[in-house]
């Protein structure tokens, strides 16, 4: 990805981000999903029992 789209890094670069930025922007938010769903999948199915 990073080869196929080094020229759409300057629209970030006059925003002030630098690649490491923007790449540890995503992954964290990229992790916090991934959490969220796991505590969503974990809560199921307590949900189960509660709108019986």
């Amino acid at each position: 990805m990073n080869r196929l789209k080094q020229r759409e890094y300057y629209y970030y670069y006059n925003l002030g981000l630098s690649k490491l930025k923007l790449w540890a922007f995503y992954e964290f938010c990229d992790l916090l999903v991934f959490v969220l769903l796991l505590i969503a999948a974990n809560l199921l199915p307590e949900w189960d029992t509660f709108w019986r």
